[in-house]
């Protein structure tokens, strides 16, 4: 895992890997609205799993509830969604979630380079909405994710 700020990436595609609420293929449909490039496929995507905890706090800069990618590793899994998309796509969503400044990327997989975007999280630990624990079992059961599992990850995250 690669920790920055900057983008010193090449490649044409990138998987970008989303977590919490952004697994849920609406969600990033949204990010895409106004979008004047090429269209985005949100169907190439793929269930990943993430060794970084994932927490939820309120957005200095929004007052929003978002959630955080720890940027430490841990024993925990997180699940996650990584949709293949072209690198200026990618820099579409940034600049649509701009309150997270920070790229952690990770080993090449299939061919491009996974990247998902946190930043220090505030201080103030909270729980996600009740939207996003919707948005978070819809996408988790798009990516065929037993409801026992779901169970188990969503009362792990509310703790």
């Amino acid at each position: 895992m690669t920790k920055s700020n900057s983008m010193p990436i090449e490649d044409e595609y990138v998987w970008y890997v989303a977590y919490g609420p952004e697994m849920s293929k609406a969600i990033i449909l949204e990010y895409f609205k106004d979008y004047k490039g090429p269209e985005f496929d949100v169907d190439e995507s793929m269930l990943v799993y993430l060794d970084r905890n994932i927490s939820f706090s309120k957005s200095k800069s929004t007052g929003k509830i978002v959630p955080f990618l720890a940027l430490e590793e841990s024993k925990t899994r997180t699940y996650a969604r990584a949709y293949k998309m072209s690198f200026d796509q990618f820099q579409h969503i940034r600049r649509k979630l701009d309150y997270y400044n920070i790229n952690v990327t990770f080993d090449h997989c299939l061919g491009y380079i996974p990247i998902a975007l946190t930043s220090e999280r505030d201080l103030s630990k909270t729980k996600p909405s009740f939207e996003d624990v919707q948005d978070m079992i819809i996408g988790l059961q798009e990516l065929d994710i037993s409801d026992t599992e779901i169970k188990k990850y969503i009362s792990k995250i509310m703790k």
